[in-house]
Parts: structure tokens; C-alpha cells; sequence
């Protein structure tokens, strides 16, 4: 069990400031009230900077285990500009990350990047993330570097590539793409637009290049995105086209080939929160896009028993379905209700077509049959509420 720390009592009428009551505050962890002691003794001239710095770096420790980065950093410079100690690269880097300091974070980078990249991790990712800040034109990122730096070079060359690839000059996207190193901060935007040129001509390939793109990338949203254009036209690509942000649905719309309206269709999808009796109108209102119109229609086939006149919805929108489909649906729409006895004589009427169709090839038929005559049992004991049903419904 933890002991809390006893607070001291540093206040003038109870203990005079001295170096003493300084190293207790230190040991008590203390560190705001240890630096208003020491920076006191420093107005009175005590040598007192080991002690400061120290404390300094204590309530540095403590603001940054609150979220507080910012706070975090400025007690880090004080304690260096005390005693010359640099704080660990890698932990000040991630606060100056934190804070949304990127152009010192840059510069920071740039300056112990030998050092930096020992920790090959965490190197990797901060470099991506301020790659990703370059693309997107941050002008406190691009204003520290050096007119000769590669970073320079590599950010240009990403551009031209992305710039060749919006204008449909695809040779040129991959001759720009190439001027980027293996190693490159640039490597996971490269493997994106490289999918993204051969998203239609080489789908395994496509594949194969998102899936370099880890999810802690910034570029893995991007992924995602790409991944559902490569996604076999069925009731996958509708779920997923609907749990993607807006922007991202209309990318992968666009890949597609979709139109605004089409692209609509699963914003407004996404907007009935599930409702059985919106979600369906939605799914079988018909597109010009063939593939779009049969990946619909197979999602609305699982939403049908929801809603009550679900059945004559989908048979004015696609047609008569079979008699083995209807009783199903009817089935699973008296369920709904509570309608059980209705339920189980539909299930009944879908096993007596099931034998009419006489198919002595299909192996399943009777593992079908049996399927179903255990859940008209479950069923029958659920309308009854013992386990007698099981007399009435085989005897």
C-alpha cells in the first residue's frame, strides 16, 4: 500500500529558506515549492544552480506525466541553461512532438540526429510524421531546413510525384517516385501512391504495397482508404464505404468511378444509425452502376427480415424471390414480432420446399433440414417455457 509523501512546510513563520530546507523539499519530491526555495537562496546569492536544476528537471518529469508538454519543456531549457546537461534527446523530442513545437522539433531533430537514430523506432516515426508535416506545407517545419538538406530534395520530388499522379501522367509520378531513397521519411507516402498507381492494373501488387504501411503510420488512414477500392464488389466494400470518414468515401468513390449522388448513397447509409426501416429503402434504391446495383441488393438480402414489409419492398425493387427465400424472410419477420407458432409453420412450409426440390446431390440438404428443426425446437420451448415443447413439438 502506497504512503502518501508528507508535505513540507516551507512557509516563512514555520521554516526559514536554507539549502536544508531545499535538499528536503528534493527528497520529498516537492518540486514546485523546492524551486521557490532555491530560486529565493539564488536571489540572496547561496550557489545553489546544482540544486535548481534539479528541480527543474523534477516538476519537468511531473508536468509531463499530466499532458502538460509545453509546461515540460520550459523547466527542461531552465535546468540546462543552469548546468550545461542536455535533457535526454528522445524524451524531449516526443514532448516538443506533443506540443505541437514542429519547427524546433525539426531543428532538434537535425542537430542530434546521430544520436536520434540509434533509437530506430522511435526515429522512424517522428521523421515520417514530419515528412507528412512537409507535404502538407508547414511553413515552421520548411523554414528550418538548410537550402541543401535532403529533406529539401526528398519533399519536392513526393510533390512532383503526387502533382504527376493528380494530372493522370502516371510515367511521371513513377519517375519522381524513384528519386526517393529506400530509407526515406517519404518511404510509407511512396509505397501509398505507388498502390494508388497501380490500383486497376495490378491489384495483388496494390495490395502488396499497402501493407508496408503500418497502422501507428500517419499514411495508414490513407491505406485503409485505397485498401476498400481493392475491397471484391459485395456487401464488404458497403459496410466499410460507410465507416469511412467523408473525405475518405470520397476517395475511394472516386477510384471507383462513382458520381456525387452514388458516393451520397452511403453517407445517407451511415446517417440512419442502423434504422432497419431506412437502411433498407436506401439499399435497394437503384444506381446506373451495375456491380453497385448487385453488391446493394446482396446487403439488403440481410435486412429484409427487419423490417415488415421488407419482403415487398425487395420484390418490387428486384423481383420475385424463391419460395424456399420467402418463407425464410417471412420466418424471421414473425420472430421479430413474437409471432413464434407463425414463425416455426414458415419454417415448417421452408423445409417441405427444401424436399421438393428432390436435389439427391446436395450433401447439405439434410444437415439443412436438421439445422433447422433444432432452432423450430429452440424455439417452440422459448413460445412454451419448458422443456415439455419437446414432447409437443416430436412427439
Amino acid at each position: 500500500m502506497a504512503v502518501a509523501k508528507k508535505k513540507i512546510d516551507v512557509t516563512a513563520a514555520n521554516a526559514p529558506l536554507s539549502l536544508e530546507t531545499g535538499e528536503q523539499l528534493l527528497r520529498a519530491q516537492q518540486w514546485r515549492q523546492a524551486i521557490d526555495c532555491f530560486k529565493s537562496l539564488a536571489k540572496n546569492n547561496v550557489p545553489c544552480q546544482e540544486q535548481l536544476a534539479m528541480a527543474y528537471r523534477g516538476r519537468a518529469g511531473e508536468l509531463a506525466t499530466k499532458g502538460m508538454a509545453a509546461e515540460a519543456i520550459v523547466m527542461l531549457d531552465n535546468a540546462a541553461r543552469l548546468d550545461n546537461n542536455q535533457p535526454d534527446p528522445v524524451h524531449y523530442l516526443t514532448l516538443l512532438m506533443q506540443a505541437n513545437r514542429y519547427g524546433k522539433a525539426m531543428q532538434f531533430l537535425l542537430a542530434h540526429e546521430p544520436l536520434l537514430r540509434q533509437h530506430t523506432v522511435f526515429y522512424e516515426q517522428v521523421t515520417e510524421w514530419l515528412a507528412v508535416l512537409l507535404l502538407v506545407g508547414h511553413v515552421d517545419v520548411a523554414a528550418v531546413l538548410p537550402q541543401q538538406s535532403p529533406w529539401r530534395d526528398q519533399q519536392q520530388a513526393a510533390l512532383r510525384a503526387l502533382d504527376a499522379w493528380c494530372r493522370g501522367d502516371h510515367d511521371g509520378a513513377v519517375c519522381d517516385l524513384k528519386q526517393l531513397p529506400v530509407r526515406s521519411p517519404f518511404r510509407r507516402f511512396r509505397a501509398f501512391l505507388q498502390a494508388l498507381l497501380v490500383t486497376t492494373s495490378d491489384r495483388t501488387r496494390a495490395q502488396q504495397l499497402l501493407a508496408q504501411i503500418p497502422p501507428q503510420s500517419p499514411f495508414y488512414p490513407l491505406a485503409t482508404v485505397v485498401q476498400a477500392t481493392l475491397l471484391p464488389h459485395d456487401a464488404t466494400l458497403v459496410v466499410t464505404m460507410q465507416q469511412l470518414p467523408d473525405a475518405g468515401r470520397q476517395m475511394v468513390g472516386k477510384l471507383l468511378g462513382l458520381d456525387t449522388n452514388q458516393i451520397a448513397l452511403f453517407r445517407d447509409l451511415n446517417a440512419t444509425d442502423g434504422n432497419p426501416a431506412k437502411v433498407l429503402p436506401l439499399l435497394l434504391k437503384p444506381t446506373r452502376v451495375p456491380w453497385l446495383n448487385e453488391m446493394l441488393r446482396y446487403r439488403a438480402r440481410e435486412w429484409v427480415p427487419l423490417v415488415p414489409i421488407g419482403l415487398r419492398l425487395y420484390e418490387q425493387r428486384c423481383g420475385t424471390v424463391s419460395r424456399l427465400e420467402q418463407h425464410r424472410w417471412r420466418a424471421l419477420v414473425a420472430e421479430q414480432e413474437g409471432e413464434i407458432e407463425r414463425a416455426i409453420d414458415h419454417w415448417q412450409a421452408y423445409i417441405a420446399a427444401l424436399q421438393q426440390q428432390g436435389n439427391q446431390n446436395d450433401e447439405e440438404q439434410p444437415l439443412r433440414i436438421a439445422a433447422v428443426l433444432r432452432y423450430c425446437h429452440r424455439l417452440e420451448v422459448k413460445r412454451r417455457g419448458d422443456e415439455d415443447a419437446q414432447i409437443a413439438f416430436f412427439g
